[in-house]
Order: structure tokens, then sequence, then C-alpha cells
């Protein structure tokens, strides 16, 4: 039954974010999904007894999506930082860091990308008739 509520509650919300809200605002729900997502994903993982680099895997997962639609180079240079940030920390424990690495960056690919297809969809001419 709360399953039903939660449909008749978010339903008309996320066809109003698809269909009459801004791009900008589309972009907005979008990261915070994909940074739920992240959340859970490390979660997942901390379950199985393996970290993840969560504050610069959530950033990185973050960045993709703006990378995706915009061609700032600004924003590839964070996402290059973030990742060089993640591949130093990794060096220190060399053993656990290869590990921790491994599965925070399959979380940003994975995460990330999964996440720049809605907003590439949603920017075509009629993005939101063919997200829907």
């Amino acid at each position: 039954m709360t399953r039903i509520i939660t449909a008749a509650v978010l339903a008309p919300v996320f066809i109003y974010i698809v269909w009459f809200a801004p791009v900008n605002a589309f972009l907005v729900t979008i990261e915070i999904v994909a940074a739920l997502c992240f959340f859970e994903y490390a979660a997942m993982a901390a379950q199985k007894g393996i970290g993840v680099f969560r504050l610069r895997g959530l950033v990185s997962a973050l960045v993709i999506p703006i990378a995706f639609i915009s061609s700032s180079s600004v924003v590839f240079m964070v996402m290059a930082l973030v990742l060089g940030s993640i591949i130093l920390s990794s060096l220190t424990d060399p053993k656990a860091g290869i590990e921790r690495l491994v599965f925070t960056m399959f979380g940003i690919v994975y995460i990330g990308l999964a996440y720049s297809a809605p907003m590439l969809v949603r920017m075509q001419p009629d993005g939101e008739k063919l997200f829907l």
C-alpha cells in the first residue's frame, strides 16, 4: 500500500520535472538521485567489507553528468583533480588502496554514466517526450 501512495505522490512530481521544469531543475533532480545512488552503492560495498572513497567518489559521480552537458574545461579539470586524488590516496596502502580505487572508480563510472544518459536525452529537441 505504501508503494502505491509513494507512486501517487511522486508520479506527478516526476512528470512535472520532466515535462514542464527547466533543464536546470531536471539536472538538479538527476544529481540528487545520482548522489543517493552513490551513497547506496557505498553502503552496499561497506556491507561486503569493501571501502570506497565516499566524498571523492560522490563528487566525481556528480561531475560526470555535468561534464556531458557542458563543454567547460573547468568541469573536466575538476574531474581530473578528483580522480587524481583518488589514485594518490589509493597508493598509501597498496593492497587495500587498489581495492578501494577499483570499487570507487566502478561506482563513479556506473552511476555517473547512467545518470548522464537522461540529461543527454532531455536536452534533445522534444527531449521531454523522448524521456517519458
